[in-house]
């Protein structure tokens, strides 16, 4: 009896081990890279409706809450301001990312952290923390330089 229950527990380890050719990927599988995301994204603003630039803002990383308003200001008046990039909890490569940015988002964002500071109640990331991030920034690496030559647009 011991004898047939090894062998069982054998054959069905060494079944199970086995690919299922079902189950393996395809070499036609489209794969998913980085300029394949980057080319989704969109190029219009959708509040604005100009065409959105690239330019260079720094990646913060960490766990940071902008708070509910500015959530909800951000995605009505400035959703593609540019100024900083939250890149989540785990750190990248580099302290630079290249980030899509409508002129009138800017402004938007800007106008709404002086009416913010002018009411009392400022947003914790302003402007001026962000130019202190991008003073420190440069001093650990030189932000990218963007030319006409680097693609995609």
């Amino acid at each position: 009896m011991t004898r047939t229950l090894v062998i069982a527990v054998l054959a069905l380890a060494v079944a199970g081990c086995r690919q299922d050719p079902g189950l393996a990927p395809k070499a036609s599988a489209p794969r998913v890279d980085a300029l394949s995301v980057l080319l989704a994204l969109p190029m219009e603003c959708e509040v604005h409706h100009l065409q959105l630039e690239r330019v260079v803002a720094p990646a913060v990383y960490g766990l940071i809450d902008p708070g509910v308003h500015r959530a909800l200001a951000e995605s009505k008046q400035f959703p593609h301001n540019g100024a900083v990039w939250f890149g989540g909890c785990i750190p990248g490569r580099s302290h630079w990312a290249i980030v899509r940015q409508c002129e009138r988002c800017r402004e938007g964002e800007l106008a709404w952290e002086r009416e913010r500071a002018a009411a009392g109640r400022p947003f914790v990331f302003d402007a001026a923390r962000r130019a202190r991030v991008w003073a420190l920034y440069e001093g650990f690496e030189a932000p990218p330089t963007l030319d006409a030559a680097s693609a995609p647009r």
